[in-house]
């Protein structure tokens, strides 16, 4: 098999086991909120919570490097990309979003009483929300972490470029990873402020994270040889946690947050997959469901902890716990899975695709 030809082989369990990790921090994030454990130096409340969102942008571009590889080649290659991604991404957001509206739901749950104020969106905050456009908009995001996901629609018109040039050679790849660095250094310079409509750019302050994900999709496939055994990945992951918290990176300091992604993208290729055990099974299911976790755990805690009255407070907890674990099974199983198979149908009969593409099973639960 030619070099172009072959398919990069990704060391799945520790995407799986990343993936955790990165919904794990995200949901902490969001308990601790509701609970009012805030520090008053550094937001760590926030840092956990962007901490993992960097790490599903890393992980994202990852593995959908390795779809388009797996896409093949020929006429309409990036279609059947951008086809698949709109299957996957917008059909269990739209249904969040609708059950936001439709209920009033609050974007966070906080300790202070701020969530108790519950508004109808506007039509415009709406469709801007369905169409995951409320960074090119200004429209709030009716759910939190709703933020992050016109940042991933938006990468997704680059990735089929950042593919090919990931596959040119070294240097290309450092080009793209020289430019994105560039970008999300203008995106935060005061150059912004006096450019009317620049910050609608927003996705290129998260670009090298992005690109962290390319970098290490570009090791793998030149053959990066795993240096390092594969019970060291959980130390690496935790490393990363840890420099990330050395940073200290803010929302007005975000270029912070790149190093620890690019530490990361280098490192991937480096370390050994690990093999088979509960930890690996555990953080595979977790994955699997994740998407259902990030978006579906703001409305979980909001019906817990404050819209069912006079309930004691180990049951409302016993709730939550029972239906972080429940509801992302049904929506992956009721929405997710049936559209993403629908998706591929689609794309089939455009005569897009001549043969259903496999998900390697790290793509499962990515958003």
């Amino acid at each position: 098999m030619s070099a172009a030809a072959r398919i990069t082989k990704l060391p799945e369990r520790n995407l799986d086991l990343l993936r955790a990790v990165a919904v794990l921090l995200v949901l902490a994030d969001h308990l601790f909120s509701a609970n009012g454990r805030a520090s008053s130096a550094w937001n760590w409340n926030w840092a956990v919570g962007r901490l993992g969102v960097l790490l599903f942008f890393v992980h994202t571009s990852l593995v959908l490097m390795s779809s388009l590889e797996r896409g093949g080649a020929g006429r309409g290659w990036a279609r059947r990309f951008y086809l698949r991604r709109a299957f996957r991404i917008y059909p269990l957001a739209t249904v969040i979003i609708l059950i936001a509206a439709l209920f009033r739901l609050p974007p966070h749950v906080t300790s202070d009483g701020s969530d108790m104020v519950r508004t109808f969106p506007s039509f415009a905050t709406l469709a801007s929300n369905l169409l995951l456009v409320q960074n090119l908009t200004g429209a709030r995001d009716m759910q939190g972490v709703l933020w992050s996901l016109p940042l991933e629609v938006q990468m997704y018109v680059l990735l089929p470029l950042c593919f090919v040039l990931a596959r040119r050679g070294a240097r290309a790849m450092l080009a793209q990873v020289v430019v994105l660095l560039l970008l999300g250094l203008l995106l935060q310079s005061a150059f912004v402020d006096s450019m009317p409509g620049l910050w609608r750019l927003s996705v290129f302050t998260f670009g090298p994270c992005f690109i962290s994900g390319v970098l290490a999709y570009h090791l793998l496939r030149r053959g990066a040889a795993p240096e390092l055994p594969s019970w060291t990945w959980p130390l690496v992951l935790f490393a990363v946690a840890g420099f990330f918290a050395l940073l200290q990176p803010t929302a007005e300091r975000a270029w912070l947050g790149w190093w620890p992604c690019l530490a990361l993208g280098v490192t991937i290729p480096l370390v050994a997959e690990m093999g088979k055990s509960f930890v690996t099974a555990a953080a595979h299911q977790i994955a699997k469901y994740s998407y259902g976790i990030y978006l579906a755990h703001v409305p979980i805690l909001w019906l817990w902890l404050r819209a069912i009255p006079d309930l004691p407070l180990a049951l409302r907890w016993i709730g939550v716990a029972a239906s972080l674990i429940v509801a992302p099974v049904l929506l992956f199983k009721t929405i997710e899975d049936p559209l993403i198979r629908y998706g591929r149908t689609v794309v089939r009969r455009l005569s897009l695709e001549t043969a259903p593409e496999p998900p390697v099973a790290s793509e499962v639960g990515a958003p």
